[in-house]
């Protein structure tokens, strides 16, 4: 009577062989005895289970590798933004990094990130608008006095004017205290005879010494009545706001950071 064949081995059965076979110092030999099968039939599928072993194992590896770099380059924006709000600038990295940008957004949708990035670049743009028609404001009004007043028409006195006022009015706008009208005059005597005359780096040109006193005075009073316009005091509010939305923004990407694995999915998820 023809002998039946033996049903195919099972994959848990060839990896208990192999598992025989390297842990217990067995052979294919007893294997076979013990178990009725061929003994070319032991070794073909502990081969076989070794095999499914390996590829498993550097698959492990490799998705491993992929999810780990994935989360790493999501870490890499979150510092990128880290700088960018650190350096006080704008975040545009949905512009230079757009598909790490969409990656992230998708990972933490309802982040409250977004919401403050947003929140802190129309801040910006307040400020940048404020500061404009700020810059322009006092160009007219000194151009305007001009007209009526010889000494802003003496040498470089006009621009001067105008340049130094601006940067005050800058400096001002970050809660500094700008240049001392008293103490940053500066003549320089170049070749030829000329007298250069400056307040800080705001070049006056060569205008008469007998001047110097009412120059000063003039500056002192353009100074006193830009402190008091309202739209410093909107810029400086905007800085504050600027300041609270940069810890909350901070706080948002250290914890992206620091844990380093960002809970979510993006379309670039290793799969």
């Amino acid at each position: 009577m023809q002998n039946k064949q033996r049903p195919r081995v099972d994959p848990d059965l060839a990896r208990e062989w192999l598992s025989r076979l390297e842990e217990k110092d067995d052979t294919p030999k007893r294997i076979a005895t013990e178990t009725g099968y061929d003994v070319r039939t032991v070794r073909k599928y502990i081969e076989i289970a070794r095999r499914d072993r390996n590829i498993k194992e550097v698959t492990a590896v490799v998705w491993r590798d992929a999810v780990e770099g994935h989360y790493k380059d999501l870490c890499s924006l979150a510092e990128k933004i880290e700088n960018e709000v650190k350096s006080y600038g704008k975040v545009g990295l949905e512009v230079t990094e757009p598909y790490l940008w969409k990656a992230l957004r998708q990972h933490l949708r309802t982040n409250p990130l977004w919401k403050y990035i947003v929140k802190w670049n129309g801040l910006f743009d307040d400020i940048d608008a404020c500061s404009t028609k700020s810059l322009n404001k006092i160009e007219r009004m000194v151009i305007k006095d001009s007209k009526t007043d010889s000494i802003l028409r003496e040498g470089d006195v006009l621009q001067g004017t105008i340049a130094f006022l601006q940067h005050q009015f800058n400096q001002w706008s970050r809660n500094s205290k700008g240049l001392d009208v008293e103490n940053c005059y500066i003549t320089e005597k170049r070749d030829g005879g000329k007298t250069i005359r400056r307040f800080g780096a705001y070049h006056f040109g060569e205008f008469q010494e007998i001047n110097l006193d009412k120059i000063k005075s003039k500056l002192k009073n353009y100074e006193e009545e830009i402190l008091s316009w309202p739209e410093l005091k909107s810029i400086r509010q905007l800085q504050n706001e600027l300041a609270a939305i940069c810890g909350k923004i901070l706080d948002a990407v250290a914890i992206i950071r620091y844990r380093r694995v960002i809970a979510g999915h993006c379309i670039y998820c290793p799969q």
